[in-house]
């Protein structure tokens, strides 16, 4: 086969064509906007993920927060309990019994103080924070002003003026806050440690006291209902957080799939659209080409050879000059036109088909 000069030219500029960054201006678009999908959609990911870390970060708090209440009830009435123990094993018709045996009482005495450190840290730790480098306060408002404000009442027992026997003495009732009442508690359980081992075990000494008196009397009645109650506040509270946890769940659900996954699907889509319809114009042109010269490149393999590409401009000019100069269109060289083509000087092209 032997082709002119002419149609190797326009191969070679169709091919620079199809690869000229204007033809692959879509593709590109559709490359960029890939990789700012995916870190778009990783960028959400990870925001989405550490908000909702963050919700049930602070919801395990409040979880943390209803188990604490839940000890401090528990606490507060084994401190009751032992100090029960405490002065029925001094009565001399309980020692023969094996709860009062000596060995018991040494235990009964170390559970003591062991429910006194315990319902400390609790009581402590649920008002001020279990953070031992900050004050933190809680966050329910309803439970705060339970646990500040006098609501509670107290019955503290005072002596006589002068005293006369360790029996004597008067009431002195007054409210008070949860907070005042939960410390006067926990003082009057370590007095009462310390009057049960130097009062010698003596019950009706021990009894007689007003340490004895303000645990017996305030344990079961203020103390128990002001932290019950804080502990069904404190649940009703932390119900409701849970709710919001579940509305911000359903808002980033929404927010990550709806919008920001739904978009970018969208947004792909229509880069795809645009790099398909753009290289489909751009393949296109080759239904200009004839198609005897498609069916022998589809055959055969073809190379061409030219040896005057640096001239290339130049004949273009040339060509130009021709036909600003008139020369009419049928005394130009046609297709397989062996011998003007030779006339020609300056321009060598040679097309070897093999195979």
């Amino acid at each position: 086969i032997t082709c002119d000069w002419r149609r190797a030219k326009r191969l070679r500029k169709i091919m620079r064509q199809l690869d000229s960054p204007v033809a692959r201006s879509a593709l590109w678009r559709f490359w960029r906007g890939s990789w700012l999908s995916i870190v778009l959609l990783l960028v959400t990911h990870i925001t989405c993920y550490s908000v909702l870390v963050n919700r049930v970060a602070a919801r395990q708090k409040d979880v943390f927060g209803v188990q604490q209440m839940t000890y401090a009830v528990d606490k507060s009435q084994m401190l009751l309990l032992r100090a029960n123990y405490l002065s029925k094993c001094g009565f001399t018709s309980f020692q023969p019994l094996a709860v009062c045996a000596p060995a018991q009482r040494a235990v009964y005495i170390k559970k003591h103080y062991a429910n006194i450190a315990n319902l400390d840290y609790y009581h402590h730790g649920l008002f001020l924070g279990f953070d031992a480098t900050k004050v933190t306060s809680m966050g329910d408002p309803q439970l705060l002003d339970w646990w500040l404000l006098p609501k509670h009442t107290e019955v503290d027992f005072m002596d006589m003026t002068p005293p006369s026997t360790p029996t004597d003495g008067q009431l002195s009732t007054q409210n008070t806050s949860l907070w005042e009442l939960g410390n006067r508690y926990l003082y009057a359980a370590r007095e009462l440690g310390y009057a049960w081992q130097t009062l010698k075990q003596d019950a009706q000494v021990l009894e007689a006291t007003r340490n004895w008196k303000f645990i017996y009397t305030n344990g079961m009645t203020s103390v128990f209902h002001g932290y019950a109650v804080s502990l069904d506040m404190y649940v009703r509270y932390c119900w409701t957080l849970l709710g919001d946890l579940r509305r911000a769940i359903t808002v980033l659900l929404v927010l990550e799939l709806i919008i920001i996954a739904l978009s970018v699907m969208g947004w792909q889509m229509d880069l795809i659209r645009r790099a398909a319809g753009q290289r489909m114009t751009c393949f296109s042109v080759f239904l200009a080409v004839p198609s005897a010269m498609l069916r022998s490149m589809a055959t055969a393999p073809c190379m061409v050879d030219d040896d005057d590409v640096d001239n290339e401009e130049d004949q273009d000019e040339t060509e130009l000059q021709e036909l600003v100069q008139g020369v009419p269109s049928d005394q130009q060289p046609g297709l397989g036109s062996t011998g003007d083509a030779a006339a020609r000087p300056g321009k060598t092209v040679r097309m070897s088909v093999t195979g």
